[in-house]
């Protein structure tokens, strides 16, 4: 007996050794996936003895500004027993007729263009965004210039492709309305081309935007609407096995309609772990289930951690799991409808614990009357979607369709009439909030150990929390006071234009100058990632004149003022009768505007005026320190 004691108190001792082991083999595990992961990411050596290369469509079509966009993977006909780990995007003109489906085995010529780590610090990081996609190569070609050999979809993709264009066709017949359509197909099916960009800012800004990217919320009401039916037609002891059989089969096929993506994988896996569960009659943690959907996903594709879609959907799950409860608890009510809106409160209040750094760190705002759009637009999108799937059965019955789908149409005017309500309020958003990574992780652990404290108090805890509060002002502060120090002249490229960012900390004049004119919301998209990436927060738009000119700007370089020349839209100058006429310049600068050929002269001439000279066309964006 005192054996038996003995060994119990060893087991007790030791209790966390069991799931400190598990998660040493899980990091040791995850590490050495993410190191064959990387390894296995790099461009494939393709035949250069072969003119021809074959392509197979696995995602796509996409629109872009000049046509559409798939992705493909490579297959090369000197080894036809290799399957290349490589993709390609492949970008066709709009002006060609015809379209390609996914599963299509294109032939097409082997003008690939590996795609380079960009030179412009400030422009969008395409090469990383490929790169995490398994893309390395870029195909830009007219559409007759593939030709179409044979579909080698799979049974399931067969489906999932003709269920998604059903479901598509179903919506534009029934819902007149191009830009509601747009936001029905965004919300059943996942397809964001018809989806109308001022629709999808009035959503992303006021914080609601996660009713329409697929998520947990959608498979949570089909499978809702899915068991309801089953419960009423099959006895009650087969319900679990008629899950297992019906139900989940329909959430993978839903799931794979929609793009797959790691919002809607994770859910997935999670309830298939619930459904398993309940057939087995075991009980089930959703921790663990959550815990165990992110293992499988990162087994499978470990550079998944870096979606931005993986990261809030993961956060989101993970605050309102540990989250929701207490703050529910904090009142108690008795009416059913108080409950039931104060549960929505504590579940919206919950979510946006451990997101909101995530929505910080990556899109620079915050959402302050978050909660007021959810509570309108959450149950509003939950019985459009209900109604969506209405509609899609009444199609095949060939009844009552259009009357669903007027419906429909109402009450995504109510919705969209409400948040584009909120969306107008001044202070609904707070805007340019930029934070460091290491900044953004102690925010994280405070407001964990702040929200451990309230929900179990404890002095250690209080004394952690004290010092990471401490820690992360003194970080937040320095870097306040660095950023509030930089002025500077940037000189972004964009073939054909003049964009000049004249900085002084947080605010900035930027100087624009269109080959096309442009609108100023036009322009202002194509240069938010270089916005975002100084951390701007106030702007102060001027025209430049639009006639070529020779712009002097002071600047200082080694605590030394200096001068230097912009060269903009020039089809002749030269150098030295220029340098002759004005202050000896002490570099020389070239934007879009100007034609390739005259660059190199001009890179020449500089040269033997022992002139520095840099041009956005060559090296990306150009940054020098301002004295003002």
């Amino acid at each position: 007996m005192s054996h038996q004691k003995l060994n119990d108190a060893r087991k007790w001792q030791y209790r966390f050794a069991p799931g400190a082991g598990m998660t040493l083999i899980l990091i040791c595990l995850g590490g050495y996936i993410t190191m064959l992961a990387k390894k296995n990411n790099e461009p494939a050596l393709l035949s250069n003895s072969t003119d021809y290369i074959v392509y197979k469509i696995i995602d796509g079509p996409s629109k872009t500004k000049t046509g559409s966009r798939y992705t493909a993977r490579i297959y090369d006909i000197e080894n036809p027993k290799l399957h290349n780990n490589s993709r390609v995007f492949i970008y066709i003109n709009k002006d060609t007729s015809g379209s390609f489906e996914p599963g299509d085995m294109l032939l097409g010529m082997n003008q690939l263009n590996i795609i380079k780590p960009s030179k412009d610090a400030l422009a969008f990081d395409f090469y990383t965004y490929a790169k995490r996609k398994q893309v390395h190569f870029t195909l830009h070609c007219e559409n007759w210039q593939l030709v179409k050999l044979l579909n080698s979809r799979s049974y399931l993709s067969a489906i999932t492709f003709r269920l998604r264009i059903f479901f598509l066709e179903t919506l534009r017949k029934n819902i007149a309305d191009r830009r509601l359509c747009g936001l029905a197909e965004a919300m059943l099916t996942g397809y964001r081309e018809d989806l109308d960009r001022d629709i999808l800012k009035a959503y992303t800004d006021t914080g609601v935007v996660h009713i329409i990217a697929i998520s947990g919320l959608h498979l949570g009401l089909i499978f809702w609407l899915a068991d309801l039916c089953l419960r009423k037609l099959v006895p009650k002891r087969f319900v679990p096995l008629a899950g297992l059989l019906i139900i989940l089969p329909m959430l993978w096929i839903f799931a794979v309609m929609t793009g797959s993506s790691a919002s809607i994988m994770r859910s997935v896996i999670m309830f298939s772990i619930s459904i398993c569960g309940n057939a087995w009659g075991k009980k089930n943690s959703s921790m663990n289930a959550l815990l165990c959907s992110a293992t499988l996903l990162l087994l499978t594709d470990p550079l998944m951690i870096y979606d931005i879609g993986f990261q809030l959907s993961y956060a989101a799950v993970a605050s309102i799991l540990i989250f929701e409860r207490p703050l529910r608890n904090v009142v108690y009510l008795k009416n059913k409808i108080a409950v039931y809106c104060w549960s929505m409160v504590s579940i919206t209040l919950a979510a946006q614990v451990l997101t909101t750094p995530f929505v910080i760190y990556h899109f620079h705002r915050f959402p302050v009357l978050f909660l007021f759009s959810n509570l309108v637009a959450v149950p509003l999108s939950s019985i459009i979607l209900v109604l969506e799937i209405i509609l899609c059965c009444a199609e095949t019955i060939h009844l009552g369709a259009p009357a669903t789908g007027r419906i429909i149409a109402y009450l995504m005017t109510g919705m969209n009439d409400y948040v584009s309500l909120m969306h107008q309020i001044p202070f609904n958003l707070v805007r340019g909030i930029y934070v460091d990574l290491s900044i953004l992780i102690l925010t994280i652990v405070t407001t964990g150990l702040l929200l451990q404290y309230l929900i179990k108090p404890c002095k250690s805890v209080l004394r952690v929390f004290g010092v990471m509060m401490v820690l992360t002002l003194v970080l937040r502060i320095n870097s306040t006071y660095n950023h509030e120090r930089k002025h500077n002249w940037i000189f972004l490229q964009s073939a054909g234009n003049t964009y000049i960012i004249h900085r002084h900390g947080k605010n900035a004049t930027i100087l624009v100058k269109n080959s096309k004119s442009k609108e100023l919301r036009t322009v202002e998209r194509e240069i938010e990632p270089a916005i975002k990436a100084l951390a701007i927060e106030k702007i102060n738009w001027k025209q430049l004149p639009d006639f070529p000119f020779v712009l002097e700007l002071p600047y200082v370089e080694d605590s030394e003022k200096k001068s230097a020349l912009l060269i903009s839209g020039v089809a002749d100058l030269k150098l030295k009768a220029i340098t002759n006429t004005l202050k000896m310049p002490t570099l020389m600068l070239s934007d879009g505007t100007n034609k390739l050929w005259k660059i190199r002269q001009w890179e020449k001439e500089s040269q033997e005026l022992n002139l520095r000279f840099l041009s956005t066309s060559l090296t990306g964006s150009v940054t020098i320190n301002c004295h003002h």
